[in-house]
């Protein structure tokens, strides 16, 4: 199982229409970056440095930095635009790092073991952590960092929320299964999914969860929201990553195996495959420039599809 681990300096990209996307800066950060997260109200950037036990916070209007200190292995950052509020795991300390996004002050909030994936919804703000080791999920109330523990399954590792239906999804690598936690009650579920879930996205526009399944014959399962049914799709080797484009309907994988990503059409489930770099692990997905982005982890950069041709 990998984390996102950038060994190269944090990239600002110009996203211009469907034109060809070119670096304009390069801004450095702490060491080993493994993770970023945007709050799109301020324009600021946040960067968890894993080495460094720190996170960069970046200036989007100037690309001027500050670091504010984390506890140990910062592996996953989430925001809350709606409070400003700033969310890091640190997977060695047992503890998740509040930051104020006004002041850079920080908080911290004792979770389970190995915290690894997080999720916020902004609506209920609400944050969910994933602690692979003690196979639960903390929930923390942003309005007082109380928190309560969900048990789910084995090694949860990504958590995903859908903010429509208060709904949050948890990969359990070794059970081969998501947990769907009832945002309002903390009441769960089960759906079975392919071998060794480890991404997981989800379309609020569709109510739809998009699992992507790393061992076995390599799949994504599609979950409908409304009634937790599956259907499967075949995708490429070792799909690692998976995002979705909530105006257009289309989710893209990661195969880190065959250097490629899946483009899953949602209406049909229909597929097409765009050729990406060396290793690719991660993907986003700007819905306002339909531009996605893919990190390839060996090849040191960024593949960029244009959304409307799949072109790179």
């Amino acid at each position: 199982m990998r984390r996102a681990c950038w060994s190269v300096a944090f990239l600002i990209w110009s996203a211009v229409g469907l034109r060809a996307q070119t670096v304009t800066t390069t801004v450095p950060v702490g060491t080993k970056p493994q993770a970023v997260a945007v709050n799109p109200v301020t324009n600021r950037i946040y960067v968890a440095n894993a080495s460094s036990n720190t996170v960069t916070v970046i200036d989007g209007a100037t690309n001027s930095t500050r670091t504010v200190s984390t506890g140990t292995l910062p592996s996953a950052v989430a925001v809350n635009p709606v409070t400003n509020m700033i969310y890091v795991a640190n997977q060695t300390s047992e503890s998740v790092t509040v930051i104020n996004g006004a002041t850079n002050a920080t908080t911290t909030v004792a979770v389970g073991y190995g915290p690894l994936g997080m999720a916020v919804n902004p609506v209920t703000n609400m944050i969910y952590v994933a602690n692979y080791a003690t196979n639960s999920v903390t929930v923390i109330n942003g309005a007082n960092n109380s928190t309560a523990t969900v048990q789910v399954g084995t090694s949860p590792y990504f958590v995903a929320v859908n903010p429509v239906t208060n709904q949050i999804y948890v990969s359990n690598f070794f059970s081969n299964s998501v947990t769907v936690i009832d945002g309002a009650t903390n009441n769960t579920s089960t759906v079975a999914v392919g071998t060794n879930p480890y991404a997981v996205a989800v379309n609020p526009a569709t109510n739809t969860i998009y699992v992507a399944n790393l061992g076995g014959a390599f799949t994504v399962t599609v979950i409908n929201g409304a009634n937790n049914s599956t259907s499967t799709v075949a995708v490429g080797p070792e799909p690692e990553g998976v995002a979705v484009n909530p105006v257009t309907n289309q989710i893209y994988v990661a195969n880190y195996g065959n250097n490629t990503v899946t483009v899953i059409n949602g209406a049909t489930n229909s597929t097409a495959t765009v050729a990406a770099g060396s290793g690719p692990y991660a993907v986003a997905v700007n819905p306002v420039t339909n531009q996605i982005y893919v990190a390839n982890e060996y090849s040191g950069a960024v593949t960029v599809i244009a959304g409307a041709t799949n072109a790179t």
